[in-house]
């Protein structure tokens, strides 16, 4: 989990990352929190002592169903204003996130645009670099996939490399000596 929080009311003293922070816990509901989640880690610790038999989306899938049992187990020592009060912290954070999603999006365009006029591009050159960006994606969530499937780090970065080559060759396609230069 991001930030190193092992799950529902994990660094409880840290209110940036961890709504539960925010809801004025009762030493009492702290340490029903902390004994549930210290009761989980064994199991935590199985599921990911198997990184060598299961693949990543087999890990996650255990890891987010041991989540949501933890999950269920914490609201549980909650009252209902709390309860509520969790819901409301956590819309306003996807409010936030989504709000930093569309900023991005506005960012790369902005810049994609300053790129098109700072180069010179054509139409076609356009259109051209759209349809790199989009094969692009798809290469990386082939990587993706590869990488869950198991494969070693060898044939990963073999992958990753000859995409990265192919992308080059690519791009140096689509541009003038000048633009690629630029």
């Amino acid at each position: 989990r991001r930030g190193g929080q092992q799950g529902p009311g994990a660094g409880q003293d840290d209110s940036r990352g961890n709504p539960l922070a925010q809801l004025n816990l009762s030493d009492e509901q702290k340490e029903a929190i902390k004994a549930i989640r210290e009761s989980y880690k064994p199991q935590i610790e199985a599921i990911l002592a198997q990184r060598e038999t299961l693949t990543r989306a087999e890990i996650k899938e255990q890891l987010d169903a041991l989540h949501e049992q933890i999950k269920a187990e914490v609201e549980g020592v909650l009252s209902d204003e709390q309860k509520s009060q969790l819901e409301d912290l956590k819309a306003e954070a996807e409010a936030r996130r989504a709000e930093r999603e569309a900023q991005m999006r506005a960012n790369r365009e902005a810049a994609r645009l300053v790129m098109v006029e700072v180069l010179g591009l054509t139409d076609d050159q356009v259109n051209a670099l759209e349809e790199l960006r989009a094969s692009a994606e798809a290469e990386r969530d082939a990587i993706r996939e590869l990488i869950e499937s198991g494969a070693d780090r060898e044939t990963v970065q073999a992958q990753v490399e000859a995409q990265r080559e192919a992308h080059q060759a690519a791009m140096i396609s689509i541009y003038t000596d000048t633009q690629y230069e630029i």
